[in-house]
């Protein structure tokens, strides 16, 4: 697991936020649950994200194409601001699905939080 942290370069960043590939996810909630329509508020259940990634990623890549992405952009920054959120989050729900699977397929408990991140090197397979 630890492998997989760091080839997705994932950290802590203090309870309970994380960061992927320099990205903290703490300020991407709110619009995890804009683009879930409200189903994912926060990065706490890996499940639900990985279940729902295919709508989820789907819901983000439609929000992109759009002309004002997340509502009115007042300027061609905050457009691009926005769709860059929306790329980074695209890139979050992406690699927790990635470990969702990578976690099934050699049979661990399914946890709610990253145990990758661990500094154990006895507890990473």
């Amino acid at each position: 697991m630890q492998k997989f942290a760091d080839e997705w370069d994932m950290k802590l960043i203090g309870e309970p936020g994380f960061s992927i590939q320099g990205i903290d996810v703490i300020g991407l909630g709110g619009l995890l649950g804009y683009v879930s329509q409200g189903k994912h508020q926060t990065f706490n259940c890996f499940e639900a994200i990985s279940r729902d990634f295919y709508a989820i990623d789907i819901a983000i890549i439609h929000e992109i194409r759009r002309p004002e992405p997340c509502g009115k952009a007042e300027s061609s920054a905050e457009h691009d601001n926005a769709v860059q959120n929306l790329e980074d989050l695209r890139l979050i729900v992406r690699c927790i699905a990635k470990y969702f699977k990578l976690v099934s397929e050699l049979g661990l408990p399914h946890p709610s939080e990253m145990m990758w991140l661990h500094d154990n090197p006895q507890e990473s397979p």
